[in-house]
C-alpha cells in the first residue's frame, strides 16, 4: 500500500479524548471517532455515567491507567491492547497519551488508533512461516546476502541453533554456502529480481559435522531496504533425497542411453539365456503386459494382440531373439487386448555381447508407426489425385474405370455421371476465386458422402467431375444422382440469397450405352447438355433419340483447367495457411467464408468437430459461435455448446505459446468429453495478450498426436480470423456493459431490484401454479466485518453469500438490496423442506466464512412470505418477507421466521418499545417483583425471586413475556438484568442497616451476559459497593439458555461460583437436559420446571422419574427446589421425595417489595 494510502487510512481510524485527573477521570474532550471505536454513545457516557470513562468502561479506563504509570511529567506513553465493546467485537487498539496543565488542571490526552488489520496481519505472517517445512527467510542482494530475518525452521534445516549460527556466520547467508553454488545462486537471484517473478536455485550447505547437504530455495523479489538494495523473500528445503535419487536415476538411464536415441517407443531387453523380456518401467504394450515377462518365447499375450496374417513373422522375431541375430527387424499390425482396431508397429532391437563374443542381452523398442505408413500410402495415392479436391486426376480415373470393364470377371452393369457446377463464374465474379476454390473442395467432399465406398471420382476440369459407380443399375444410378443435385444445392447457404450453388448431372448406364469409359462419358455428356437447356439443377439420363449435342463429339477433351490452381495435396498446408487470410480480406460474406475453412481444417486434421469458441461478456465462460460437424457440415449453435472456466480447472494455463493439445482427452473435464475419449486441439484467440478465445479442433475417434502440420495449419486460422472475431466481440461486450450497468449489481452480479422484479414477475405469470416465496436476507452485525477486516473482506463476503444463494439456494431469481440485505424468489415444496434448506445454505455460508476469518460467527437472519399469502402480490410479499426478518433478527442472532399476520402487530409493538426502553429504565419505570421460596422441612421462607414487570406511567402494566423475548433479541435485557440486581441489592442494604434477616435472593440473567468480557467482575463490584455478601445474591439462568451458548455462558457460572455467588439452573427437564449431565452443569441448585407439576398428573411414572432425578441431583450436591407448586398435594409429593424448597401459587404470587417486606420480612 502506497505511504499516502496508509497515512488516509490511519487519519480515518484515529480518534482522541482528554480526561481531567483531577478528583476522577472525568473525559473533558471525546471526538465521534472516540465514541464508535468504544462502543457506546456520548449520552450514555454524560447521561448514565456523569462523565466518568471509570464507569462507562472499565477496561479502557484500566488501559490508560497501566500507560500513565510510563509517563514522566510532561512526557508521552504508548500500548497497545485488545479491547471488547459491549456487542462483543474485537478491536486491537494502540494507545499514545501524554500530560498536560491546560486551565490549570492536569489533564491526559490520549490519541486511539485501530490497528485491528494490522495485528491480524502480523498473526497470520507468524502462523504461516512457522508451519512451513522448511525454512523461511528474507536476504537483501549484496555482497554477503545479509540476513534480514530468519523464522526457527531456517536455523534448524541448517543444523545449527539460532546463536550457533549467527557465532559461526553472522547475518551472513553465502558464508555456508559450497563455493561451486555461488555463481549458480547468484545468476538464478538476479533472474528473480529481473523477471519479479518466483524462482529457484539448489545449492550446498555446509552442516554442523562438516558435510555438505544439498537445499532448494524458492524466492521472490517484494521489496528494496531503504538504500534501495533488493530485498529476496525465499523458502528453503531440504533437497538431499531428491538429488541422490537423481544421481541413481542418471546411472540408471546410462543402461538405456543407446536404444533411448533410437526412437520414443517402449524400450525393452531380451536375455537369451534366461528366455525372459523385460521393459525399465511398468507399461503394457501389444508384445509385453508387465515389467518382467518370462517364457518369452511361449507367451500367449502377444498371440492375442498381433494380426493373425503376421504370427507366422511374430514366430521369427522372436526365432532370431533366441539365437541373437545382431540386428533385428520386425513390422506387425497390432492392437491393445480387448479391442480395437489394428495399427502398425515396428520392433527393432541390437544383439550385446559378453567378453567371449557370446550374445548376451538384445535391447531394443517397440514403435508405433501407423501414421507413418499411412503417410506414405497417402503420398502414393496423391501423385494420382487432383491437388485441389482429393479427387482421381483426369488421366487416372479414365484409367480405373476401364480396368474395371476388363478385370476378370468384368463389370456387367454400372452408372456413369458428368457433373458441371451451374454458374460458377458468378460464384467466382461475386464472391472471389480463393471462395470458389473452397467451395469446390465441399463439394467434392458432398461427392464422396453420396457414394459407395469402392465407387470412382474425379475432376476433369475447372468445376467438371466424373462419378462411376460399378455395378449400380439404371434405376439406382438415377437415384444417386438426383441425391447429388439435392447435397450440391444445400452446400452455401450465406447472406446472398440470389446466389444459388446447383449442379447439372447427366447420366449414362452401361452396357446399354457402352461398355468402356470414351463411350460412356460421350453419352452422358450429351445427357448433360439436356440438363442444362432444361434449366439446370437436375440429372438427366442419357437417351439415344437423337436429341442433345449432336457434333460436340470433340468435348471430352476440352475439359481443361482454366486457371492456375491452389494446390491441397502436395503442400496442401502451406497453400491452405497462404489462402485463409486472403479469402477472409476477398469475400463479401464472412460467416460463409470461415465455415468454409473450418470445413477444410477439419479435412485435413480427419477431425469430427471444428469450431470457433469465444469468451462471453461476463467472462466466466466459452460459448461456441462457430460450429462444423464432419457429415454434416455448418451446424445451428445452441447455448448448451458452452462450458465454464470453473469446469476445467487451469484450462488457461494449459496453453503454450497459443497452443493446447490433448491426444487421447483422457486429462478432459466431463464438460467437454461427456459420453467418450475426444482428443482436443485448440489455439487461443488474443486481444493485446488477454486470452479471448480460441479455435477447436476435436477428433472422437481415439487418440490423435497433433502433428505440426496440424497445428501450424489451425494457429494460422486461428490468427488470420482473429481480426474479424475482436471486432464482433467488441461491439458484444459494449452492449453488455450497458445491459449489465443497468439490470445487475455491480459488486455481486445479481440483477437490479428492477430487474428482479420484472423477471420473478414473468415468472410468476408464466408458472400460475408453483409454489413460490420470497425470502428477505440479512447478515446479522455485518458492519462488524467492515470495521475489523476492511471493506475489501466485507465486500468478498457479500459476494460469497450472493453465490450460496445462487449457487446452491436454488433461487429463480435474487437481487441485492442496501449493503448486506438479499432478495430471492425461489420454489418449495412445503414451508418445513423451505426452513430447512435456508438454515443448511446459511450454515454452509458461516462455515466457509469462518474459514476465511477465524474466530468470526457470521449468522444470517431471514424472513420468507409465501406468495400464497399475498396473492402474488410480489411488492407486498417483500415487505412481509421483510417483517419477518425483522422479528427475528437482534443482539447476534440469526435463522429463519415465516411471515404471519400477527407479527406486523407485534412489529409494531416492539417498535414503541425500543422508542420507550432507554426513558423506561431512567424513569424507574421497570418494577422489580419478588416471589418467596419456602422450605418444606419446616415452611419458614428461605429466600425469594426477584421478578420485574414493565409499568407504564399510565399505570398499564406490559407482562414480561412480551418485553424480555424481544430484549433479548435487541441485546437491552443485559440492562434490564443489572438493573434488577442493583434494585435488589440497593434493597437488601436497606434491609441490612435495619438488622432485618438476610436471605438469599435470585436473580434471572440472559446468555447473553456471556458475550461481554469481565462481566462477573462487574457484577462482583456492583454487589460490594451495596455491602451484600456474594451468598446472599443467586442467578438463575434457564437450561435451554445454557446448552444455547454453552461455552461462554459455562465460563461466566463458574466465575461466579468461584467468587461465591448462588447459580441455579432454571426450568430444569424442560430442554437439553438429560441425567447424565448433571455432574458437569456449573450450577449449585435445580430448579425443576413446573411442568412436571402442571398438567401431567400424579401418575406413578411422573412420580418415580421426578423421585430419582430428585435423588440423583441431592447426591450429586445440588439443592433442589420446584417451581409451580399450586396445591396441597404438591407439597406433600415434594416433601416426601426429597425436595428442599418450593415455590408457587400455593405460598404466595409474585408481589412488590414494598409488600413483601411488609408480610415476609418480619
Amino acid at each position: 500500500m502506497a505511504q499516502g494510502k496508509i497515512e488516509e487510512r490511519c487519519s480515518s481510524r484515529l480518534c482522541r479524548c482528554v480526561l481531567s485527573l483531577a478528583g476522577g477521570t472525568t473525559v473533558r474532550y471525546a471526538d465521534e471517532g472516540f465514541f464508535d471505536m468504544a462502543g457506546f454513545p456520548r449520552e450514555y457516557l454524560e447521561t448514565s455515567c456523569g462523565g466518568s470513562l471509570k464507569t462507562a468502561s472499565p477496561q479502557l479506563y484500566g488501559q490508560i491507567c497501566a500507560m500513565r504509570e510510563q509517563l514522566d511529567n510532561p512526557g508521552r506513553g504508548e500500548a497497545e491492547f485488545r479491547y471488547q465493546r459491549a456487542d462483543g467485537t474485537e478491536l486491537w487498539l494502540y494507545l499514545n497519551g501524554g500530560l498536560a496543565e491546560l486551565e490549570g488542571e492536569r489533564r491526559l490526552e490520549c490519541l486511539f488508533l485501530d490497528v485491528t488489520e494490522l495485528v491480524v496481519a502480523r498473526t497470520r505472517l507468524e502462523n504461516i512461516t512457522n508451519t512451513i517445512p522448511g525454512g523461511v527467510v528474507q536476504l537483501s542482494f549484496g555482497e554477503d546476502w545479509r540476513i534480514l530475518y530468519a523464522n526457527d525452521g531456517f536455523y534448524r534445516l541448517n543444523g545449527y541453533t539460532r546463536q550457533e549460527y549467527r557465532a559461526l556466520a553472522g547475518d551472513l547467508f553465502i558464508r555456508l554456502m559450497h563455493p561451486d553454488d555461488e555463481a549458480v545462486f547468484e545468476t538464478a537471484v538476479r533472474e528473480m529480481i529481473g523477471t519479479r517473478q518466483t524462482g529457484v536455485a539448489d545449492y550446498r550447505v555446509r552442516q554442523k559435522d562438516g558435510s555438505w547437504r544439498w537445499r532448494v530455495v524458492y524466492g521472490k523479489m517484494i521489496g528494496s531496504t531503504e538504500e534501495g538494495v533488493p530485498v529476496i523473500q525465499c523458502v528453503i528445503l531440504d533437497n538431499e533425497e531428491k538429488r541422490q535419487l537423481e544421481q541413481k536415476l542418471e546411472l540408471e538411464n546410462e543402461r538405456y542411453q543407446a536404444v533411448a536415441q533410437m526412437s520414443d517407443g517402449v524400450l525393452w531387453e531380451y536375455s537369451a539365456a534366461e528366455d525372459v523380456a523385460i521393459v525399465p518401467y511398468s507399461v503394457r504394450s501389444v508384445l509385453v503386459d508387465q515389467m518382467r515377462t518370462p517364457g518369452f518365447s511361449d507367451s500367449a499375450y502377444a498371440q492375442g494382440t498381433v494380426h493373425p496374417e503376421d504370427l507366422p513373422r511374430l514366430e521369427q522375431f522372436r526365432r532370431e531373439l533366441r539365437e541373437g541375430k545382431p540386428h533385428i527387424l520386425f513390422e506387425f499390425r497390432a492392437r491393445q487386448p480387448g479391442g480395437g482396431e489394428y495399427r502398425w508397429h515396428r520392433a527393432e532391437g541390437v544383439t550385446l555381447c559378453d567378453a567371449d563374443g557370446r550374445p548376451a542381452r538384445t535391447v531394443g523398442r517397440t514403435a508405433d508407426i501407423d501414421r507413418e505408413k499411412r503417410e506414405r500410402l497417402r503420398l502414393r495415392d496423391a501423385a494420382e489425385r487432383d491437388p485441389m479436391t482429393g479427387l482421381y486426376n483426369r488421366s487416372v480415373v479414365q484409367r480405373l474405370i476401364d480396368e474395371r470393364f476388363e478385370q476378370d470377371p468384368p463389370v456387367r452393369t454400372g452408372s456413369l455421371f458428368v457433373v458441371d457446377i451451374d454458374n460458377f463464374k458468378a460464384v467466382n465474379d461475386r464472391l472471389g476465386h480463393l471462395f470458389g476454390d473452397v467451395l469446390l473442395t465441399n463439394i467434392a467432399k458432398a461427392m464422396r458422402e453420396t457414394v459407395r465406398p469402392g465407387d470412382i471420382l474425379g475432376r476433369i476440369g475447372g468445376d467438371e467431375f466424373v462419378v462411376f459407380l460399378p455395378g449400380a443399375s439404371r434405376a439406382e444410378g438415377e437415384r444417386v444422382a438426383g441425391e447429388l443435385v439435392a447435397r450440391v444445392s444445400r452446400i452455401y447457404a450465406g447472406e446472398f440469397t440470389d446466389l444459388q450453388i446447383t449442379a447439372s448431372v447427366g447420366v449414362a448406364d452401361c452396357p446399354r450405352c457402352g461398355d468402356h469409359y470414351v463411350e460412356l462419358f460421350r453419352k452422358a455428356d450429351r445427357a448433360l447438355y439436356r440438363a442444362k437447356r432444361h434449366g439446370k439443377d437436375r440429372a438427366e439420363a442419357y437417351e439415344p433419340d437423337g436429341r442433345g449435342a449432336d457434333g460436340e463429339e470433340s468435348l471430352l477433351n476440352l475439359y481443361e483447367m482454366d486457371r492456375p490452381e491452389v494446390r491441397w495435396q502436395d503442400g496442401e498446408m502451406e497453400s491452405m495457411l497462404d489462402l485463409f487470410p486472403r479469402i477472409l480480406s476477398s469475400s463479401k460474406d464472412i460467416d460463409s467464408a470461415i465455415y468454409l475453412m473450418l470445413d477444410r481444417i477439419g479435412e485435413y486434421c480427419r477431425a469430427a468437430d471444428v469450431g470457433i469458441l469465444e469468451r462471453t461478456p461476463k467472462g466466466d465462460r466459452l460459448q461456441a459461435t462457430y460450429l462444423w460437424k464432419q457429415g454434416t457440415g455448418r451446424v445451428p449453435i445452441s447455448s448448451e455448446e458452452a462450458f465454464s472456466f470453473s469446469q476445467w480447472p487451469g484450462y488457461l494455463q494449459r496453453f503454450e505459446e497459443g497452443v493446447y493439445t490433448e491426444p487421447d482427452g483422457t486429462m478432459l473435464p466431463g464438460c467437454v468429453r461427456p459420453d467418450r475419449r475426444c482428443a482436443l486441439l485448440q489455439c487461443g484467440i488474443y486481444d493485446e495478450g488477454a486470452f479471448s478465445g480460441c479455435v477447436i479442433v476435436c477428433d472422437r475417434g481415439g487418440r490423435h498426436d497433433w502433428t505440426r502440420q496440424e497445428i501450424a495449419l489451425t494457429l494460422g486460422f486461428a490468427r488470420a480470423v482473429t481480426p474479424y472475431i475482436l471486432k464482433r466481440r467488441t461491439a458484444a461486450e459494449a452492449q453488455y456493459r450497458l445491459d449489465r450497468a443497468l439490470n445487475f449489481d455491480e459488486l455481486t452480479g445479481l440483477l437490479s431490484l428492477g430487474s428482479f422484479k420484472e423477471r420473478a414477475a414473468a415468472y410468476l405469470a408464466a408458472s400460475p401454479r408453483s409454489r413460490c416465496a420470497i425470502i428477505y436476507s440479512d447478515i446479522v452485525n455485518f458492519k462488524y466485518i467492515n470495521d475489523a477486516y476492511g471493506f475489501t473482506t466485507g465486500d468478498e463476503v457479500l459476494r460469497d453469500f450472493a453465490r450460496a444463494i445462487t449457487e446452491r439456494g436454488g433461487a429463480v431469481c435474487s437481487t441485492r438490496l442496501g449493503n448486506d440485505s438479499f432478495i430471492s424468489l425461489t420454489r418449495y415444496e412445503s414451508l418445513d423442506q423451505l426452513e430447512k434448506h435456508i438454515s443448511r445454505i446459511d450454515q454452509e455460508f458461516n462455515a466457509g466464512v469462518r474459514e476465511k476469518l477465524p474466530g468470526s460467527n457470521v449468522m444470517v437472519a431471514s424472513g420468507v412470505c409465501p406468495l400464497s399469502l399475498t396473492q402474488g402480490d410480489l411488492v407486498e410479499a417483500i415487505d412481509n418477507a421483510n417483517i419477518a426478518r425483522k422479528s427475528i433478527k437482534g443482539f447476534h442472532k440469526g435463522g429463519c421466521a415465516i411471515f404471519e399476520e400477527g407479527m406486523k402487530r407485534r412489529l409494531s409493538a416492539e417498535a414503541q418499545m425500543a422508542n420507550r426502553m432507554e426513558y423506561a429504565l431512567e424513569n424507574r419505570e421497570f418494577v422489580v417483583y419478588l416471589q418467596p421460596k419456602v422450605a418444606l422441612r419446616d415452611g419458614r421462607m428461605v429466600g425469594a425471586e426477584a421478578l420485574v414487570r414493565w409499568r407504564r406511567q399510565d399505570g398499564s402494566i406490559i407482562p414480561p413475556d412480551e418485553f424480555i423475548p424481544f430484549f433479548e433479541r435487541n441485546g437491552f435485557v443485559t440492562r434490564i438484568d443489572l438493573y434488577v440486581l442493583d434494585r435488589v441489592l440497593e434493597r437488601m442494604s436497606v434491609w441490612k442497616a435495619a438488622g432485618k434477616r438476610l436471605v438469599p435472593l435470585s436473580v434471572n440473567i440472559s446468555r447473553i451476559h456471556g458475550d461481554s468480557p469481565n462481566q462477573a467482575e462487574k457484577i462482583l463490584e456492583l454487589t460490594r459497593r451495596w455491602g451484600i455478601e456474594p451468598a446472599m445474591i443467586e442467578f438463575e439462568l434457564t437450561e435451554t439458555a445454557l446448552f444455547q451458548n454453552a461455552g461462554r455462558v459455562r465460563s461466566l457460572l463458574e466465575k461466579l461460583m468461584e467468587m461465591g455467588f448462588g447459580v441455579s439452573i432454571d426450568d430444569f427437564g424442560a430442554g437439553y437436559s438429560s441425567l447424565n449431565v448433571l455432574p458437569s452443569i456449573p450450577a449449585n441448585i435445580l430448579k425443576l420446571d413446573k411442568g412436571f407439576l402442571q398438567g401431567r398428573g400424579f401418575n406413578e411414572r411422573n412420580r418415580t422419574l421426578v423421585r430419582h432425578m430428585i435423588s440423583m441431583a441431592v447426591d450429586l450436591n445440588f439443592r433442589v427446589i420446584c417451581e409451580g407448586v399450586e396445591t396441597a398435594q404438591d407439597v406433600e409429593f415434594l416433601r416426601a421425595v426429597g425436595c428442599d424448597m418450593a415455590q408457587g401459587y400455593y405460598f404466595a404470587r409474585p408481589m412488590p417489595i414494598d409488600e413483601f417486606e411488609e408480610r415476609w420480612m418480619e
